[in-house]
């Protein structure tokens, strides 16, 4: 059950100059959208064990930030300044201050499909892309 944007995300995990971070709470959330369509039986439990498989794979080419104090930090600003939700607000925060923590010739890309959490990174001085608009990754 792909959805929009699956192919451009899959296209940026298999480009092979591209460092893969994300916050160590993206595996609580992908096993959670899949629990939840396989608990609602918009997936078979077959399929959510296979998608979770793939999950953990693809995730292994990741670093995962964990939540450190300035990630907790910058989030509580976040969820108060740009009105998003808790777990939102943390991803924000990982880029933020993974971008802080890069050296000048890296540029942090945030990746999501939701236009509220892609304003509120950009605002905050993050190059964004919404998967569901592009058309390819180059």
């Amino acid at each position: 059950m792909a959805e929009r944007g699956t192919s451009v995300v899959a296209a940026l995990v298999q480009q092979a100059d591209a460092d893969l971070t994300t916050s160590a709470l993206t595996t609580i959330e992908l096993r959670s959208a899949i629990s939840r369509l396989a608990s609602t039986r918009q997936i078979s439990q077959a399929a959510a064990e296979q998608a979770i498989q793939q999950i953990e794979a693809a995730l292994a080419s990741f670093t995962l930030l964990d939540l450190s104090p300035e990630v907790i930090i910058s989030a509580q600003r976040l969820v108060t300044s740009d009105q998003l939700r808790t777990l939102d607000a943390l991803q924000c925060a990982t880029a933020i201050i993974a971008q802080q923590a890069a050296t000048q010739d890296v540029i942090v890309v945030f990746v999501a499909a939701d236009r509220k959490l892609l304003a509120a990174a950009q605002a905050n001085g993050l190059a964004t892309l919404n998967p569901e608009d592009a058309d390819t990754v180059e």
